[in-house]
């Protein structure tokens, strides 16, 4: 009585794809098939409703849902597609420089937007050639003071979950 509508829902929310049937003892059994599968697979879901959270895995994937009554007989619905919209990644927010006594904390911090965000911080001392790779791994470069950490220059390389990257500008923390 209800085909299912294909659906867009933003990285990382959840989406509904709506089934319904009429008979007696209705039971449902959805399939799906990914943009890069040769085959229908069956999900575990067995209710009216196929629902998920939206994610790059799921991004183009086709549902339909098979409808059965406890007579034998089954009816499938026409397949639809789920879709996901993507948030542009962009550095909203550059870092900043930081300055910080010996012993006390100092952040650099960058806010940005996307989809399943993926933050690596890189770090120097000032003038020196090479980077180095910090154990930093969210938006904000936080630590305590030291003779190691004055005049150190950071970054951050920022991907998001459809591979797409973006690089801050240079911060300066002092002491």
């Amino acid at each position: 009585t209800k085909e299912p509508e294909s659906g867009t829902a933003n990285y990382g929310e959840r989406f509904t794809v709506t089934a319904e049937a009429v008979g007696d003892g209705v039971t449902y059994e959805w399939y799906y098939l990914d943009p890069d599968g040769e085959a229908w697979l069956s999900t575990n879901v067995r209710s009216a409703t196929y629902s998920g959270k939206m994610s790059e895995k799921n991004n183009g994937r086709a549902v339909y849902c098979v409808a059965r009554d406890i007579w034998g007989n089954q009816v499938a619905t026409n397949s639809v597609f789920l879709r996901c919209e993507r948030a542009e990644l962009a550095i909203t927010k550059q870092p900043n420089d930081a300055s910080a006594k010996l012993g006390e904390r100092f952040n650099v911090e960058v806010i940005a937007q996307g989809d399943g965000l993926k933050y690596r911080w890189y770090f120097r001392k000032v003038g020196a050639e090479n980077w180095s790779g910090s154990g930093v791994k969210d938006n904000t470069y936080d630590d305590v003071m030291t003779t190691a950490r004055h005049n150190r220059e950071v970054y951050c390389v920022i991907t998001d979950a459809w591979g797409n990257s973006v690089t801050t500008e240079i911060a300066t923390i002092t002491g």
